[in-house]
């Protein structure tokens, strides 16, 4: 059985991605005694391989399991610790060496990217960078991985300033900061959420809750025409699932609280600030926060139903009042999904309450077609499932069709007829 590549990555500080992958092929076909017998000390392996398990935000997914693999392969808890120990003695001298700006000046930082920041500070970004530094960051995910939350107090000292130094870096927006991102969910999610328990200490025991969110909101703000479109995709697809985390690993038994910041962050956030700054000029976005805004709608459930009111406005004001709206096929079909995504979820009390608004957003969009000569057969089948729901829920519309028979030369009474 060849062990060829398992040799460079183990002697060598850096190689490229395919002996990587080639060596990870090696190593799940071996055992530990398979290992050991051919020279390789365990702890050692995975220190070497973890540093390849990240690519800027992307998860190697193969490197990952055969660290999980090694990382199984140890003998017992005692062995674990022991390499724990190691991997953090080893990102010990390869930690950024400044003390941040007061985290009270953070705030809004994403309207303005260099607050706080100075030559000196560059300077030291840039001796870290020549220093190895890059390669903490892999290595710091996987001591998130791993590490015991009965590990955390007498580690937090070192990787909330490590973490925190990274977000602030202003060199290398997708190599540095949103992997730390990446690296804070990896800690809230696998550290805080699931390893929960009184006896040690928990996310809310740290104190950190407000700075996190205001530097992860504060991203949610690098808009176009600022920042090319693609970035803020990148951004917001690393960024918003954390907050989501955050929240939970905060509020993990505080279902309440956790419910108000969820619907905090997409009213005051998504609703009023990034839907309609982006509307129908930049469709890749606006369709991201579109399924963002039915995931947190499931997540609510009728809790959600605050926010109705909101998202129809922004809906009918800023995506289907646009004269360009109907050029954009997919933002249409986005827009109906979530209509009746929000007609399934919320308080039927309130969808009927709201039955005009719904009427509106429905004969509008029905109408733009056949008035720009694109209609749908299929667009119209999901509109007469609007229809069709609002029905279910107890809205009577027989009052109302014999207004909407002709106007302007089209019969929205087509729709009803299901």
């Amino acid at each position: 059985m060849s062990i060829e590549n398992i040799s460079i990555v183990y002697k060598v500080d850096k190689t490229n991605e395919e002996i990587v992958l080639r060596a990870c092929d090696e190593l799940n076909n071996m055992d530990a005694k398979g290992l050991t017998t051919a020279g390789f000390d365990l702890r050692e392996l995975i220190l070497k391989l973890c540093v390849y398990s990240l690519d800027g935000v992307r998860v190697v997914s193969k490197v990952i399991k055969e660290v999980d693999h090694l990382w199984n392969l140890l003998a017992d808890d005692g062995e674990r610790d022991r390499c724990m120990e190691c991997l953090i003695s080893t990102i010990e001298p390869l930690l950024i060496k400044k003390s941040r700006v007061d985290s009270k000046r953070t705030k809004y930082k994403g309207l303005n990217p260099k607050l706080g920041f100075s030559f000196g500070e560059a300077e030291i970004y840039e001796e870290w960078k020549r220093n190895g530094g890059l390669r903490s960051i892999p290595l710091c995910f996987t001591i998130l991985r791993y590490i015991k939350i009965s590990q955390m107090s007498q580690n937090i000292w070192w990787i909330n300033p490590y973490l925190l130094n990274l977000l602030d870096d202003t060199s290398d927006l997708h190599g540095i900061r949103m992997p730390a991102v990446l690296l804070l969910r990896t800690m809230l999610e696998l550290v805080f959420y699931e390893q929960s328990s009184a006896k040690w200490i928990s996310l809310r025991d740290t104190g950190l809750f407000s700075e996190y969110e205001n530097l992860l909101v504060n991203f949610c703000f690098y808009l176009p025409p600022s920042y090319d479109p693609a970035d803020t995709l990148r951004i917001w697809q690393t960024v918003i699932p954390t907050i989501g985390v955050l929240y939970k690993a905060q509020f993990v038994d505080d279902v309440v609280k956790r419910n108000l910041n969820t619907r905090k962050f997409l009213g005051e956030v998504v609703l009023q600030n990034c839907l309609l700054r982006c509307g129908c000029n930049y469709e890749k976005l606006t369709i991201f926060l579109l399924r963002t805004i039915r995931e947190c709608f499931d997540y609510l459930g009728e809790n959600s139903t605050v926010l109705l009111q909101r998202l129809i406005y922004d809906l009918g004001q800023y995506l289907v009042k646009d004269p360009f709206f109907t050029a954009f096929e997919p933002l249409v079909y986005e827009v109906i999904k979530t209509v009746r995504h929000a007609i399934e979820v919320c308080n039927n009390d309130r969808v009927l309450a709201h039955k005009y608004d719904f009427m509106a957003l429905v004969l509008s969009i029905y109408g733009k077609l056949r008035q720009e000569g694109q209609e749908s057969s299929n667009i119209d089948t999901e509109l007469a499932g609007i229809v069709a729901q609002l029905k279910g829920v107890g809205v009577n519309f027989e009052d109302d069709l014999p207004h909407l028979k002709e106007i302007n030369g089209i019969d929205y009474t087509l729709l009803f007829s299901t």
